[in-house]
C-alpha cells in the first residue's frame, strides 16, 4: 500500500496484520524499496 509522511507518499507493507486507511504506523524497518509498517500503538 502507500503511506504518507510529511506529505509525501511512500510504497509500504505492512509487518503483521491489516492496516486500515487513516491508522497511524511506525516504520519499523525497508525492504526492496518499500517501507515495512506496524499498527502505531
Amino acid at each position: 500500500g502507500i503511506v504518507e509522511i510529511g506529505g509525501r507518499q511512500f510504497e509500504a507493507a505492512a509487518e503483521s496484520g491489516a492496516v486500515q486507511r487513516g491508522d497511524a504506523v511506525r516504520v519499523v524497518g525497508s525492504r526492496d524499496f518499500e517501507l515495512v509498517v506496524r499498527k502505531a500503538e
